[in-house]
């Protein structure tokens, strides 16, 4: 197993790059493509960027054949099923003013499904006053994953306290912690790093 983390990146597609690029991939449009689509998934269409180098990354992927207009929508149309998981997840959550963090539990078993943790994490990341974002999803019976966001927070170092990992914004970690026992843990290390 190949293990690499760099909390200072902000798009995990982007270190994929950077592997792929220093490990002489050939990257055709396809890959370019894909980079481009996780870039703008792991940073919500770009709006928590914190430098411009990410910019020079995307320039380097751009091609001229790129529909950006339908990359959007396969980003993100709504779809109505999704409307519901997060109406679903919006009744069951709480948003702890004092540390500005939402934090949630949805009782399905999302298991590998990324788009709808992208779709649910990115609107989440729009709620005013919100700065730090927990969602925590079953993946199994006995097993849930823990999804972290942050406008501020190095949620990353968070999640590696886990067992996990990702980058300073956003990061995550499995476990098999109930969801009432990782919310208290996880707001304790918010409380700290707040």
């Amino acid at each position: 197993m190949f293990l690499y983390t760099d909390p200072w990146q902000e798009s995990c597609a982007q270190i994929i790059y950077q592997l792929a690029k220093a490990w002489k991939i050939k990257i055709d449009e396809q890959l370019k493509k894909l980079f481009l689509i996780g870039i703008l998934s792991d940073t919500a269409w770009l709006r928590f960027l914190k430098s411009s180098y990410l910019f020079k990354v995307m320039l380097e992927l751009y091609s001229p054949k790129l529909n950006w207009s339908k990359l959007y929508k396969e980003l993100w149309a709504i779809q109505p099923h999704n409307v519901f998981i997060l109406a679903k997840l919006l009744k069951s959550s709480k948003i702890i003013k004092k540390i500005k963090t939402f934090i949630g539990y949805l009782n399905l078993p999302l298991g590998k499904n990324y788009s709808l943790k992208s779709y649910l994490l990115a609107n989440l990341q729009l709620l005013a006053g919100v700065d730090n974002i927990v969602l925590i999803s079953k993946m199994s019976q006995n097993e849930f994953y823990v999804s972290l966001r942050s406008t501020k927070i190095n949620v990353g170092q968070i999640a590696k306290k886990f067992g996990g990992g990702g980058h300073r914004l956003a990061s995550g970690f499995k476990t098999k912690l109930k969801p009432e026992i990782i919310k208290k843990k996880i707001l304790k290390e918010l409380w700290r790093e707040s």
